[in-house]
């Protein structure tokens, strides 16, 4: 075969490019290498060691954020001696490569998965958090992918084994709804294969030649084979009964409240991003890159819109239809990604939490609405695809050179679990502190540490007795302050929550009384607490 050696080539240099992206990005941006590991993704490295069914399926304390990488990652940790915070860094990275994997295969051309890898493993700064573990982004866009790779074998090969088609089905249909559970915006996905299909059922209806038999004839038309439905029927509802099985049993005082803003809401939103926008494309950001990338997409926007209106004002409707073929991953990307944007635009959570991380979702499905569209384009224009290509790759790079530099350096940053390790020195500890500090803290070894965020209805001097507190402030992990307050020792952490360690504070219905002086410990400040009965 003439063309095997250009495949293989082709198909080594993606692993090779692909290899060389992931390393880039697993040293930067993995748990345990990351010099910017917070609370929020400490969270999960502790959830992976003390993960308990049904309690813990969701991220603690809310009925949202599914939690797929601690449920794996305490699987692999009964295999394997790893630390927590090494097990979630390898299965979130093994998620998202199965995502690349899954998406790219819907890409026949060698240029598009090279872009996309860019796109994927190295982000654009803003979104760079669908790398964290911390955040749904990731394993929520790894299943959707894993479902459109199941649903495009089956379009390809149509005529495949019954059993094959039914086991592609059914990991479609699960992957869709496990990715319910991580994420509740992928409802925006479901809804639309749910629309598009009944779509085509009615379209195939209307159709005079199926009036005798009009579902059955429809069907048929529409290669619905006999298990079909069943199965489709079936795996939906056993992924829904899990959706609501596992928000049953989430902490619901604080689940997350599905509200439209205001119009006022809206409208500032609007005007947020539109400031953003102007400030990339002044180059009044910390970085010259992003700059760089609104303005070549801004470009990329300008030539694609010349393209498509070449196309309308052709003279000849053949020419047009040869310039572009659209595949059905088109409509669904590009949906998805308008409709994403726009709820996220109406929902009053991004108003009160302005961070252009929540439009990862969206950033996603618009990068694979272009890659797909360039990919209908038609050798007969060459020429235009080069441009187009060249262009997709400039923004590409850019963006992913808007990371921190140290993304590309070849020495790195000390990692936040490294500067965290001398708090294992204290032995079997509990530790006290504001949110941004216990969680954080214990990440470095949950076997060792318990850890709990200190009781905002705390007070100093202790109650008389203490149990007269009637209540004690949230705290997402409620069985952790009995874990914590059962320590050899209790350390409470100084940082915004105390000016000095008092000689006793009550937390949890506790008076702990001061027994050492204040130490630093790596980068913390502490002070050794025992617990006092009072009668």
């Amino acid at each position: 075969m003439p063309n095997l050696p250009s495949r293989l080539f082709s198909r080594y240099f993606l692993v090779l490019w692909v290899a060389i992206l992931l390393l880039l990005s697993f040293r930067s941006f993995a748990a345990f290498n990351t010099p910017f590991l917070n609370s929020d993704s400490a969270v999960h490295v502790l959830m992976a060691y003390h993960f308990q069914w049904p309690d813990d399926l969701y991220y603690w304390g809310q009925n949202r954020l599914g939690s797929l990488v601690p449920l794996l990652s305490h699987l692999l940790l009964k295999i394997l001696p790893l630390r927590p915070v090494a097990a979630v860094s390898y299965v979130q990275y093994s998620l998202l490569l199965l995502g690349f994997c899954c998406f790219a295969s819907l890409c026949k051309r060698l240029i598009s998965k090279l872009i996309f890898a860019l796109v994927w493993f190295l982000p654009l700064g803003e979104f760079s958090e669908l790398l964290s573990v911390g955040q749904p982004y990731g394993p929520q866009l790894a299943l959707i992918g894993a479902a459109c790779a199941a649903m495009n074998q089956i379009i390809v090969h149509s005529e495949q084994p019954e059993l094959k088609r039914q086991v592609l089905i059914t990991l479609a249909t699960l992957s869709l709804f496990l990715s319910l559970w991580v994420s509740d915006l992928s409802v925006v996905v479901l809804g639309l294969l749910l629309l598009f299909g009944v779509g085509m059922l009615a379209k195939q209806i209307r159709n005079p030649l199926h009036q005798s038999h009009w579902l059955l004839g429809s069907l048929r038309a529409l290669n619905v084979h006999r298990f079909d439905l069943p199965n489709i029927a079936i795996t939906s509802g056993l992924g829904l009964g899990f959706v609501f099985y596992a928000k049953a049993h989430a902490e619901a005082a604080r689940g997350y409240k599905f509200l439209i803003g205001t119009p006022d809401q809206i409208l500032e939103k609007i005007g947020r991003l539109s400031a953003d926008l102007i400030h990339s494309l002044t180059f009044q950001t910390e970085s010259f890159f992003l700059g760089l990338h609104t303005l070549l997409a801004l470009g990329f926007i300008g030539y694609l819109a010349y393209f498509l209106l070449g196309s309308q004002l052709s003279k000849s409707a053949e020419k047009t239809q040869l310039r572009v073929s659209l595949s059905p991953w088109f409509y669904l990307f590009f949906s998805s990604a308008v409709l994403g944007f726009v709820l996220l635009i109406l929902v009053d959570w991004t108003y009160k939490n302005p961070n252009l991380r929540y439009y990862t979702f969206a950033y996603i499905f618009s990068w694979l609405t272009v890659l797909v569209f360039a990919e209908g384009l038609k050798p007969q224009i060459a020429k235009q695809i080069v441009k187009l290509y060249t262009l997709l790759a400039l923004i590409a790079l850019t963006s992913s050179l808007s990371l921190p530099p140290r993304t590309f350096q070849l020495s790195t940053k000390t990692s936040t679990i490294q500067h965290l390790e001398p708090v294992q020195s204290l032995g079997n500890a509990g530790l006290i502190g504001s949110y941004w500090t216990a969680y954080l803290s214990c990440a470095v070894n949950p076997a060792q540490l318990n850890c709990t965020p200190y009781d905002k209805k705390g007070r100093s001097p202790c109650l008389v007795p203490p149990q007269k507190q009637q209540k004690i402030g949230f705290v997402r992990c409620k069985r952790c302050i009995a874990e914590t307050l059962d320590s050899e020792s209790i350390y409470l952490i100084r940082d915004e929550w105390l000016d000095e360690f008092p000689s006793e504070i009550q937390q949890f219905k506790q008076c702990l009384v001061k027994v050492g002086e204040p130490q630093k410990v790596g980068p913390l400040e502490m002070a050794l607490y025992r617990k006092r009965s009072l009668n």
